[in-house]
């Protein structure tokens, strides 16, 4: 019976020995758990850092493109405001230009009367011309 009881406190001595090594490795295991942890967490302060830091220059980026819109926006109605006064000058111009034409054309149509009127006359005359040097 001897050789059991040996045998037993032998394999609890191992079993002993077992479970310190595993809870020594458990240790380990835990500590490097917490390692990596602790890195882990440093690595996402960082990508926390990074992304902080690009929403700021985004922010930055972004107020940028809206004072440049508010510039076009500022033009753009400028622009409307100017092209209304180019088209209501323009209208006056072609009113203007309506108007001589108008003169233009009834001063023409009154200068052609005239014009026929004065070879009428003028032929009348070299007529009466004609028949005093016939006469004479």
């Amino acid at each position: 019976m001897k050789d059991k009881e040996i045998t037993i406190n032998d394999l609890a001595n191992k079993m002993e020995k077992g479970f310190t090594t595993s809870d020594s490795k458990f240790d380990e295991l835990t500590k490097t758990i917490d390692d990596l942890a602790s890195a882990t967490a440093v690595g996402f302060s960082d990508v926390q850092n990074k992304l902080n830091s690009h929403d700021k220059r985004f922010e930055s980026i972004d107020k940028r493109f809206d004072q440049i819109d508010s510039k076009i926006d500022s033009l753009r109605f400028k622009m409307e405001v100017e092209f209304r006064n180019v088209e209501k000058r323009i209208d006056a111009l072609e009113i203007k230009i309506d108007r001589i034409e108008k003169i233009t054309k009834e001063d023409i149509t009154a200068l052609g009367e005239e014009i026929y009127q004065i070879k009428l006359r003028t032929k009348k005359l070299e007529q009466k011309i004609a028949k005093l040097k016939l006469t004479n």
